[in-house]
């Protein structure tokens, strides 16, 4: 019976979503400010793609990636990819063709192979071997790494790294192994660095006074900031640091290789939502801890 109801629950919500296209409300930039930095080429300005004959737009997906995707307490398919597809498809007059489909992660691959979908919307990582099978968009979401630090120091983050009138070096926790370490390494090379095992470790290390700073990704910190209040009464602060070389390229849609006509108009899609403020309006909507 217990076997019976999970696998009822699995087809209920592997099935294909289909949209209500309610319009996605836009800002004009003017109207608030870009909480969310452009990452495409802001220098070219896209054509708007020609019309073509299209009889179905399928974006795959998973289930198990909150905010961008995940399934609410209604068992619906919700989060900030899927209401970003609806804002790209209505942007592109798709709405009659688009559907989006939840499948588990090592399926999402082979599905686009397959010709199961057209599009892959759920972080698939741009490395060599992925772009070698794929096209991916224009990048839409990146990753920033950020400085945490406890909401009783008074100093600002460039403060504490110019390390004026301290007699020690300041002392910055990372996680052992990981990207930010190497780049907390590499950048700020005058500093003590302490690797942790876990984030619940290196926010106790900021919270008792072990460490002055603790530097990893800032969506990771934002959860964990959320989750754990009583861990560590602690803020991000300071600017925000992109590296592609340690932190990757962030998120663009993947495609199947050669499929030209579709990366161009979702590219242009992408372009005019960011100028009307729609993805920054979907960006408060899902990180109500800001991670920029």
């Amino acid at each position: 019976m217990f076997n019976s109801l999970i696998k009822l629950f699995f087809i209920i919500w592997m099935s294909v979503v289909m949209f209500g296209f309610a319009h996605v409300k836009a800002f004009a930039q003017s109207d608030m400010p870009s909480l969310i930095p452009a990452f495409g080429d802001q220098s070219s300005r896209l054509e708007a793609p020609k019309t073509e004959t299209r009889k179905q737009l399928l974006f795959l997906t998973t289930i198990d990636f909150p905010p961008f995707n995940f399934v609410n307490d209604d068992k619906q398919l919700v989060g900030f990819h899927v209401d970003l597809v609806r804002a790209l498809c209505d942007e592109l007059n798709y709405q009659e063709i688009c559907q989006i489909q939840a499948l588990p992660w090592q399926e999402l691959e082979q599905a686009l192979t397959d010709k199961k979908g057209q599009a892959i919307i759920s972080g698939i990582a741009m490395t060599g071997d992925t772009r070698a099978k794929f096209l991916f968009t224009n990048s839409y979401f990146q990753f920033p790494a950020r400085f945490l630090i406890k909401k009783d120091n008074p100093n600002s983050i460039d403060e504490l790294l110019s390390n004026k009138g301290n007699n020690e070096p300041l002392r910055i926790a990372t996680l052992e192994g990981g990207a930010h370490q190497a780049y907390a390494k590499a950048y700020f090379k005058n500093e003590i660095h302490i690797a942790y095992g876990s984030r619940k470790r290196a926010m106790e290390a900021l919270n008792k006074g072990e460490v002055m700073l603790y530097f990893d990704d800032g969506l990771s910190l934002a959860r964990q900031l959320d989750d754990a209040k009583k861990l560590c009464d602690c803020e991000m602060r300071g600017a925000a640091y992109f590296s592609r070389q340690y932190f990757g390229s962030g998120l663009a849609i993947a495609l199947a290789k050669g499929d030209l006509v579709l990366k161009t108009a979702l590219d242009w899609a992408l372009s005019r939502l960011q100028e009307k403020g729609v993805i920054q309006e979907l960006y408060l909507r899902y990180f109500p801890i800001g991670i920029y």
